[in-house]
């Protein structure tokens, strides 16, 4: 068994080009909750806080849209939070995997 802090926890990490992009495709997409990206990297700087505290190990995992697109297509899934959080782990799983 891996150690509580031994545990890598998938962040989904967008330039701001992508989370533009990301903005126009997500079914679930909230202007209110990030308007802009700046406010969505703060929002996100601290949840890699409290993961850090949480005693795991936060990754920023770089995300293309397209790719995103393409990956919950193959996987019958619409653009939301729950296929985003699931395709990070997937790509954080094959980075680990090679």
């Amino acid at each position: 068994m891996t150690k509580k802090e031994e545990v890598k926890i998938g962040v989904a990490w967008y330039t701001k080009e992508q989370w533009e992009k990301l903005k126009k495709v997500a079914a679930d997409f909230d202007s209110d909750t990030d308007e802009t990206y700046d406010n969505w990297e703060k929002d996100m700087e601290k949840l890699i806080k409290e993961i850090k505290k949480s005693g795991h190990i936060p990754e920023k995992i770089s995300v293309d849209i397209e790719e995103l697109k393409k990956w919950c297509l193959q996987n019958n899934k619409p653009i939301t939070s729950e296929s985003r959080s699931e395709y990070v782990a997937f790509l954080l799983k094959e980075k680990y995997e090679k």
